[in-house]
């Protein structure tokens, strides 16, 4: 048996304090894990198809950019909505079609080839002037397939569906709660009067807003 502070703690056991600790660090890498598996699944249901620009309508909203398509030899309509994230490569790629080698605006977006990525439960639909169907990184027929812009792509899809925000409501709570009760032990049973507790603390409250200051970068 040995004594943690003020609390009593039988031997072989660990403590709440720590449990609570553990569970504050855990629930990032859970939910990131978790989210990575959803974009990993995206990834196996996507094909990539190629086709010429007959129209292109971009509507901005609060947030938002909604990127509308026509795109031969397909008669479905291409449309997408972007919740403008902070690092917006994919919107970078589709409003680089407006502009010319030399970096001029280009009035006229058509005729161009381009490349994208669309769901394989999609490809059926593709003949059906009145289907609307999802796109991803969409660019230029010139430009290189990029692996991180791909992804980031399909993960800024991920985080813009509304099940995200539930999702990420649901882990905010569990974490905030996990972090009052480690406070509420870290307190009730004087923990903080020892030098080795106070880094402990200190470290883990260090790494756990580095971790949810990156899970919020993933919804700007």
């Amino acid at each position: 048996m040995f004594i943690t502070g003020t609390m009593y703690q039988p031997s072989g056991q660990i403590s709440r304090f720590t449990l609570f600790l553990i569970s504050l660090l855990a629930l990032p890498f859970l939910f990131l894990g978790m989210l990575g598996l959803y974009v990993s699944h995206l990834d196996s249901s996507l094909i990539e198809q190629s086709g010429r620009v007959r129209s292109f309508r971009d509507l901005m909203g609060r947030g938002t950019h909604h990127y509308t398509f026509s795109i031969s030899p397909s008669r479905a309509v291409f449309d997408r909505a972007y919740h403008t994230p902070m690092f917006s490569t994919a919107q970078h790629n589709i409003n680089a079609l407006s502009r010319g080698p030399d970096g001029s605006y280009r009035t006229d977006t058509t005729g161009q080839l381009v490349d994208y990525y669309v769901f394989a439960s999609d490809l059926s639909r593709l003949n059906d002037p009145r289907a609307k169907v999802d796109f991803f990184y969409l660019r230029s027929g010139q430009q290189r397939y990029d692996r991180n812009e791909y992804y980031y792509d399909v993960l800024v899809y991920a985080t813009g569906q509304t099940w995200f925000y539930f999702a990420w409501t649901t882990y905010l709570l569990m974490e905030v709660s996990c972090f009052a009760s480690a406070w509420y032990c870290y307190k009730m049973y004087a923990l903080d009067q020892q030098k080795n507790n106070r880094l402990i603390w200190s470290l883990c409250l260090l790494a756990a807003a580095v971790l949810n200051v990156a899970i919020l970068l993933l919804m700007l």
